[in-house]
């Protein structure tokens, strides 16, 4: 007699933390193990869906650029994304471009810096913000195919961060690079937002520039399991040209 009542005082516990833990604190519902299988966390946030990926998008003085991008964005055939996108206190037009999309489209989030801090601190911010299982990059200047984020996602079994192709637009040229490299370019790559966030990884705010190789670097340091999406002729489009956000220098940074 006295074990049954034991047993069940101890029943009696564990159900009321496992309620505790997956009612009462929902925020807790997604801590896994690293090294458990790619199960498909559940967190439906504000947008009363679960969000596979979050789109961040940094922006500086493009009005000429921004929309392209933002439309790129929207134009993704993978479903249950978000949009946030960063205004990094612009000096000309691309933040009405950006309230014009906003007031377009409900999958866009945006937000606009009353100082300029440059694009490590935008892409931050939107780390921050993000909903979703994993986080997405496009710099404002450049542009994605409609496949390029599903493609990314549909290689994710087990991976922390998978990297993609990009094709990089140099005024007379263009040509593919692979993002194999570990201290290559970030932002054509899907990345786990509960490896970020148990991690403490974030990208510099005290660069002048490249401050997502410095980011790799961080994030290649705590061994992350990766996987590279093979080149299907899906692109990340990277327009090099003077003044574009992986080459911005701002003058505010020390």
């Amino acid at each position: 007699m006295k074990v049954n009542l034991i047993v069940l005082i101890f029943t009696t516990i564990i159900l009321s933390f496992h309620f505790r833990l997956n009612y009462a604190y929902p925020e807790y519902m997604n801590i896994r193990n690293d090294n458990d299988d790619d199960f498909e966390e559940f967190n439906i946030g504000k947008r009363g869906y679960n969000v596979k990926v979050s789109i961040v998008i940094p922006a500086y003085n493009l009005e000429d650029k921004i929309g392209r991008c933002i439309e790129s964005a929207l134009n993704q055939t993978l479903k249950d994304i978000e949009i946030i996108v960063i205004d990094d206190k612009s000096t000309d037009a691309t933040k009405s471009v950006i309230q014009e999309y906003e007031r377009m489209d409900d999958r866009i989030k945006a937000i606009y810096s009353k100082t300029n801090n440059g694009a490590g601190y935008s892409r931050n911010l939107g780390i921050e913000k993000a909903e979703g299982k994993f986080i997405g990059f496009i710099d404002g200047d450049d542009y994605v195919d409609p496949g390029w984020f599903e493609h990314l996602y549909n290689n994710k079994k087990r991976k922390d961060i998978v990297h993609g192709v990009r094709v990089i637009h140099n005024f007379s040229e263009t040509f593919t690079k692979s993002e194999e490299k570990p201290y290559g370019c970030i932002i054509p790559s899907i990345i786990r937002k509960r490896f970020l966030m148990r991690r403490n990884i974030r990208f510099p705010t005290f660069k002048e520039n490249c401050e997502d190789v410095v980011f790799k670097k961080r994030l290649y340091r705590k061994k992350p399991r990766k996987a590279f999406a093979p080149d299907t002729g899906v692109y990340y489009h990277y327009d090099l040209r003077e003044g574009s956000l992986s080459n911005y220098t701002n003058p505010n940074i020390n």
